[in-house]
């Protein structure tokens, strides 16, 4: 298996909710639409196409764009691991066939995990923070330490925030045991503050 990073904006437009879909099943998508299906499309056909109008690219241009079309349409094989960002967070799953469709090149894309990026090692944070459309992990899969995540489908996302649990009747008790002590109190400000708050709370 190989992991792969794609971006969730072609073409410049944020496609990221589409492409998470409803988060169990979605689709990744690549720009280039201008050069149609490129189902069972060789390198040296998306070559030919992207040296043609409208992309008439040359050069580094050329092989740098080749690079990214490719990766997504040929270099990808069903059954590898995807991966995409959405803000602090890196949805994975895995990788479908390809599809030309609805003006974008896609795959569909099973999700199997969604962590955080603080979470993840050194070598993936850097991989995910590529600013290439489509980029292949170097390393080994090993090396990504992601393999503990997919025998989930899909696990819940972690929630970092405190869950506290009140008594809310236990809270309302203490609060009018302390308002009642404050009426006790010598200091006539005191008194009349708790008895505002006593009244107030009478009337709801």
């Amino acid at each position: 298996m190989n992991i792969f990073q794609i971006k969730t904006k072609p073409e410049g437009i944020d496609r990221t909710r589409e492409m998470i879909g409803d988060g169990k099943t979605g689709r990744v998508e690549l720009g280039w639409a201008e050069t149609g299906d490129l189902l069972d499309a060789s390198k040296d056909d998306i070559r030919d196409k992207l040296a043609t109008a409208p992309f008439n690219y040359t050069g580094q241009s050329l092989n740098t764009n080749l690079g990214t079309v490719n990766c997504f349409v040929n270099t990808i094989v069903v059954g590898d691991l995807g991966l995409i960002v959405e803000g602090d967070k890196v949805h994975g799953g895995i990788l479908g066939p390809y599809e030309f469709k609805d003006g974008y090149h896609t795959r569909s894309i099973e999700w199997k995990f969604i962590i955080y990026k603080d979470d993840l090692n050194q070598h993936v944070r850097s991989f995910v923070e590529n600013r290439t459309s489509c980029t292949k992990f170097k390393f080994p899969f090993e090396v990504s330490e992601l393999e503990q995540y997919l025998n989930q489908s899909p696990i819940p996302f972690p929630n970092k925030t405190l869950q506290v649990t009140v008594n809310v009747d236990e809270l309302v008790q203490k609060s009018l045991e302390i308002l009642s002590d404050e009426l006790q109190s010598g200091d006539r400000d005191r008194q009349v503050s708790a008895a505002v708050e006593i009244l107030r709370f009478l009337r709801k």
